[in-house]
């Protein structure tokens, strides 16, 4: 049965990563990076019409110990612009070594050295880490219930 897809962000304070579940919410996909500068409401305001999700997850770097710095903080306040933006559910979700995953999985893919040292490559897969690491966990979830 199709549902609503989800649709992830990994924050930075340069670049955002975007990644979309398929409409089975089993596989996440990168579908890119904005630049967050004034256009990034505009460009996401697309992405949200174009994939209409259910909700948002939202990438939290807590630090290792678990506890919240400053830019978890700072994610915290897109948070809220999103949901006051976009009126969807937000997700916050543990983004702890998505980065250095992404660039495993890109050394391991046999990307080039040029393309794993372009930022939005890997702030486009951390989205899709991220996102699949939150489905895996709704669908072992859903296991777990029957």
């Amino acid at each position: 049965m199709l549902q609503k897809r989800f649709l992830s962000v990994d924050y930075g304070q340069k670049r955002v990563g975007i990644a979309v579940s398929d409409p089975l919410n089993i596989i996440a996909r990168g579908v890119g990076t904005l630049l967050n500068d004034q256009s990034f409401f505009e460009k996401f305001s697309s992405l949200i019409a174009e994939f209409d999700p259910q909700a948002i997850i939202l990438g939290m770097p807590y630090m290792l110990s678990g506890d919240i710095g400053e830019r978890a903080k700072e994610v915290m306040d897109f948070s809220n612009v999103l949901k006051e933006k976009f009126n969807l559910p937000i997700i916050l979700w543990d983004e702890r070594y998505t980065s250095k995953m992404a660039v495993e999985i890109m050394i391991i893919s046999g990307t080039k050295k040029k393309n794993r040292a372009k930022k939005g490559n890997v702030d486009r897969i951390s989205a899709a880490i991220l996102l699949q690491d939150y489905l895996d966990s709704i669908a072992s979830e859903s296991v777990s219930r029957r």
